[in-house]
């Protein structure tokens, strides 16, 4: 006689469910469990000042970052441990850490004074040097004060 799903005794039927709907609910259970974690965090300067507005994103993840407050203090939730956060700001080095299975990252970037040559502030907005054209009038302190 040839057998189907339902010429099984009821109680085995129930049995093979149950199995069935226990393995698909522990293995949703653990690809969630493993997937979002959250870092939190204080990124701040060499002398341990805080840095507001700082970039904290997560690499290879659209989309997936955020700035420190105004007491250089962040929050963000990333895929997992293997997970990798940039930190930076204008005029500092970047600096990359995994996160493990760290939920808390203290960061300190160093000032990165090569960068800071490099951009020009004009009236609306910001540029890099090498992007500027047309005519350009640079300050000095010494003459900006004179003024």
């Amino acid at each position: 006689m040839k057998r189907n799903l339902f010429s099984f005794p009821r109680s085995q039927m129930v049995g093979k469910m149950l199995r069935a709907m226990s393995f698909v609910v522990a293995v949703f259970w653990a690809t969630t469990a493993m997937a979002d974690i959250v870092v939190k965090g204080v990124v701040a300067d060499d002398s341990g000042l805080p840095i507001p507005g700082a970039n904290v994103t997560e690499l290879n993840s659209k989309g997936n970052g955020t700035i420190t407050n105004v007491d250089g203090q962040y929050s963000i939730v990333v895929k997992g441990p293997k997970s990798v956060l940039r930190f930076s700001f204008i005029g500092y080095t970047k600096e990359d850490v995994t996160v493990g299975n760290k939920t808390q990252i203290e960061v300190q970037l160093s000032e990165d004074s090569k960068s800071l040559d490099e951009v020009v502030v004009i009236g609306y907005g910001t540029m890099r040097k090498k992007d500027l054209f047309g005519s350009r009038r640079f300050y000095q302190k010494r003459g900006f004060n004179d003024r």
